[in-house]
């Protein structure tokens, strides 16, 4: 799983792809898609390191 830094720091430029480019479909899909990962990485139980 990603650090969310890194998810954030897609996250960010994706969203300003939508801005600048009046919506892009492509771009929205892109934030959707990083938000889902987003979440998912903020609950999901920490995994232990070693394993």
């Amino acid at each position: 799983m990603r650090e969310l830094g890194d998810i954030d720091a897609e996250l960010m430029t994706a969203v300003w792809d939508v801005v600048h480019d009046d919506g892009a479909q492509g771009s929205t899909r892109r934030v959707e898609q990083l938000l889902d990962e987003r979440i998912l990485a903020m609950t999901e139980p920490p995994v232990a390191m070693g394993r």
